[in-house]
């Protein structure tokens, strides 16, 4: 009983602390997806490729700083293409790492806005903070593993390096970068201890038998989409944003229940298939 008061507790805690324009994924499964794709030896510049081996917990630590936005209003834009481009022009390494992890983080985000976030607003039939908050959630429960540092650790351990470049690429006060990184920090902190994602893994299980490969499927989402993260640091912006879908609400009604069918059957690059339906959409015949 105690347990249940205090997940309640704890995700209206969290909850309030979240604003309207909510991040996509949990700050965990941005760690984890940065940290798979480093793995994989990407094919980038031979002196990037030298800086992600030199200063690997960097860039994961990169991979959290746009979500600086759910602790304060001072990051509400930091989920711009151009931020993270500004963040790769330097020559001091250890802020390119921290880059090079900030566009990881807004890549996936394109994932998780366009199509992993509708599709669960249409399973659940609600478009809520909450639904939103709960999916990503479940998904960190679904990607934990032991040998991935958590989002907190990362941002405390690297805290003088992130001020600091931060407070140069964004032009504002170093104390309310430090504020915002500490913030997310115990926020993060707080939601690893309060065990909320395994208890939504667990419970959207039993709800739906084909949940943890729905997870499966856009956990593999995201490493196709990252195949093109090497034209991204090169300036090629996706035509997709990392923000919400950009439509109305019938249109917007239209496209979750699209995503829900897509996550069923599970097309190659589901990604794409958003451009296709926008196309659709706007070159509808007058009636």
């Amino acid at each position: 009983m105690q347990k249940s008061i205090f997940r309640c507790l704890a995700v209206l805690l969290l909850l309030i602390a979240i604003p309207g324009e909510a991040h996509a994924w949990g700050l965990y499964s941005h760690v984890a997806y940065t940290h798979s794709w480093l793995q994989t030896l990407p094919l980038l510049p031979l002196p990037w490729l030298g800086v992600m081996r030199r200063y690997p917990t960097l860039v994961l630590a990169g991979a959290c700083l746009p979500d600086l936005a759910v602790v304060s209003r001072t990051f509400n834009h930091s989920h711009g293409w151009g931020i993270g481009q500004q963040l790769l022009h330097t020559k001091n390494e250890r802020q390119l790492a921290l880059g090079i992890g900030y566009n990881v983080h807004l890549l996936t985000d394109v994932v998780a806005h366009q199509h992993f976030v509708p599709t669960f607003e249409a399973k659940w039939q609600h478009d809520s903070l909450l639904t939103h908050a709960a999916a990503e959630w479940a998904m960190d429960a679904y990607l934990q593993t032991t040998d991935i540092p958590s989002p907190s650790k990362l941002l405390r351990i690297h805290r003088k390096t992130i001020v600091e470049t931060l407070t140069q690429a964004m032009q504002c006060d170093s104390g309310i970068v430090e504020k915002a990184v500490s913030r997310l920090a115990t926020a993060d902190q707080a939601l690893r201890l309060s065990r909320i994602p395994q208890y939504l893994l667990r419970r959207y299980g039993r709800l739906d038998n084909e949940f943890e490969h729905k997870l499966a499927y856009y956990r593999d989402q995201v490493s196709l989409a990252l195949q093109d993260l090497p034209q991204l640091l090169n300036g090629s912006f996706p035509s997709l944003h990392a923000e919400h879908v950009n439509l109305g609400m019938e249109q917007l009604d239209d496209w979750r229940q699209k995503c829900l069918q897509d996550a069923r059957l599970r097309p190659t690059r589901a990604i794409q298939a958003f451009e296709h339906y926008h196309h659709q959409w706007f070159n509808q015949p007058d009636c």
